[in-house]
């Protein structure tokens, strides 16, 4: 996964989503408790970092974790 697939076209605004998901936004998406939700955020920014991205304590970027989940996906 390259640096150019994160790169938001736009900031967050009006009417617009975040870049980043929060473990509320998680929880409600997976049907799991925030702290269930936090360990994922945990999981997936140690594998950005990895990667050598810059990432944030309690979220995680929105393409990254459709992408990671499937959730984007419209048919498997």
């Amino acid at each position: 996964m390259s640096a150019n697939e994160f790169v938001a076209e736009t900031t967050a605004g009006e009417g617009q989503k975040s870049r980043f998901m929060t473990a509320g936004e998680i929880a409600r998406d997976m049907q799991i408790s925030e702290g269930s939700a936090y360990r994922i955020i945990r999981q997936m920014n140690a594998k950005l970092k990895e990667q050598g991205f810059i990432t944030f304590r309690g979220r995680v970027n929105r393409r990254y974790y459709l992408k990671a989940t499937g959730a984007g996906l419209e048919t498997l």
